[in-house]
Order: structure tokens, then C-alpha cells, then sequence
């Protein structure tokens, strides 16, 4: 069973998963982000990186200045995983999954449950260069939840802390428990539904029948605005009963109905 690092939460909820679809560059938007878990080493590729672009982690709000949550995630043995690991697999994602030279994401999650690029034996193929030049460290891309058997809450503690947050050093905590995914509740689809044909409605009255990444993002506040206003209680509600955040449950309710 792989075991994989994700920094950001220790606690994963169903309801605030991202769906996967094509972001400003190669890289997807959406998503659960990991990197390959060794309990023999410390060392860490995206923590490291996290180490020394400390901005990315006040960016997301993601650290108090005392530690990073995190939780290592167990995949289920049968997780069916697109793995780039070479030329020959490189090749492949191109001539499958990458139409007018952009990776189709929504295409991938479709026939996998998550992708892994691992950069050690990879060329520097000129022909194949493209589809990774947003990436800069091995990497996991989750495409559902449903393929994780459990995971385990913890943080992330920095040591010798210098610079505009840089650090030099750092700890795992990482808990005992093993917590599984629960399934969607029903209170929550049946929300997704109303809010997926409340926001259909507003983009046929405005005669939009497809959005780009780039078009999602400029209409993302005036629609946000019309779900708060128009779902407010529900959502509420929702978040209380669910123990999420309210203002992360909205912006995943719109953004995956946006897809």
C-alpha cells in the first residue's frame, strides 16, 4: 500500500473536494495534491520546496508561524494510477490525453483515480518538454477520494526559522488514528443539484453555453454572489453540520459547478 504526503489540512472532507478539470497552464486545477511518503527519511521534496518559497504557505493560509497541518494518506491497494516515470510513459499521456498540445484532465480523471510524475527518468525531450514544464518536483494528483483506504491527521513543525519565514529544518507529527472518508451525505447532493441548475440557469440567460479557466474566474464573484445571496441558509447549515468551513464549502459548491 503507497503511502503519500499532503500539506495544507489534516483533516480531508469529501465536500470540499475540487473536481479536476485544465487550470492557466499545464498543471490541473482541483484536485488532492501528494508527494510520495518514506517513513525511513525526513526529507521531504515539496516541504523542502515549501521551505525555501515560505510565501506559498501564507498565500493559502496554510501556516501560523508554529507549524503546517498535514496528514499522510494510504491509497487502496487496486488505485488505478497513471504513472510518468520515463520517456516511453511521457509519449503516451501525449498521444492519448493531450489534443491541441494541452493535457486533458477531465479526460484523465475519467480513467484513472490520480496520476504520478516522478522526473528521475525523464529526458529533456524537446517534442515531450511541453507537458511538464509547469511541474518542478515529483508529484501525485488525486482525481477522487474514493480511492484512499485511510489516513492520518498531523503537522508539519519548522525548525530554525530565518528570513521572511524560510526555514531550515523541520519535524513530523503525524497521529496515530487511521481515519477513513465518509461517503457524500444526502443533504449535501441534493444541495449540488439545486445550486448546478441555479447557476445553469444564470450562464443560459447570459447565453454562455461553454466557460475557458480564464472565463470562470471572471464571472466566479458575480455568480458567487448570487449562490450566497440566494443559498445562503442552506450552506450555512450544511457547513455547521459537517464540521467544514462555510466560505471553503461555497467556493467548492460553485467552482465544481462551474466545471
Amino acid at each position: 500500500m503507497n503511502t503519500y504526503l499532503h500539506v495544507g489540512t489534516a483533516e480531508l472532507s469529501p465536500l470540499l473536494f475540487r473536481n479536476v478539470t485544465a487550470g492557466y497552464s499545464q498543471k490541473p486545477f482541483g484536485g488532492l495534491w501528494l508527494t510520495k511518503w518514506n517513513k525511513d527519511e525526513v526529507y521531504n521534496p515539496w516541504v523542502s520546496y515549501l521551505s525555501e518559497h515560505p510565501h506559498l504557505l501564507f498565500f493559502k493560509d496554510i501556516w501560523d508561524g508554529q507549524s503546517i497541518p498535514c496528514c499522510l494518506i494510504n491509497l487502496q491497494d487496486q488505485s488505478h494510477i497513471l504513472e510518468i516515470k520515463d520517456d516511453s510513459d511521457l509519449a503516451f499521456l501525449n498521444q492519448h490525453y493531450t489534443p491541441d498540445e494541452e493535457i486533458n484532465w477531465s479526460l484523465l480523471s475519467q480513467q484513472f483515480a490520480g496520476i504520478d510524475f516522478s522526473f528521475h527518468n525523464i529526458s529533456s525531450n524537446p517534442e515531450l518538454g511541453n507537458l511538464l514544464k509547469d511541474f518542478c518536483l515529483d508529484s501525485t494528483i488525486l482525481f477522487n477520494l474514493s480511492c484512499i483506504a485511510y489516513y492520518q491527521s498531523g503537522k508539519i513543525i519548522p525548525q530554525g526559522i530565518y528570513g521572511e519565514g524560510c526555514f531550515e529544518d523541520y519535524t513530523f507529527a503525524i497521529d496515530a488514528e487511521k481515519k477513513v472518508i465518509s461517503p457524500l451525505p444526502n443533504d449535501y447532493l441534493f444541495l449540488v443539484q439545486n445550486i448546478n441548475g441555479f447557476i445553469k440557469d444564470i450562464l443560459h440567460q447570459k447565453l454562455i453555453t461553454s466557460l475557458t479557466f480564464e472565463q470562470k474566474s471572471k464571472i466566479y464573484q458575480e455568480i458567487a454572489t448570487k449562490v450566497e445571496n440566494y443559498f445562503q441558509d442552506q450552506i450555512a447549515f450544511l457547513a455547521q453540520e459537517h464540521h467544514v468551513s462555510e466560505i471553503k464549502l461555497t467556493r467548492t459548491l460553485i467552482e465544481n459547478a462551474l466545471i
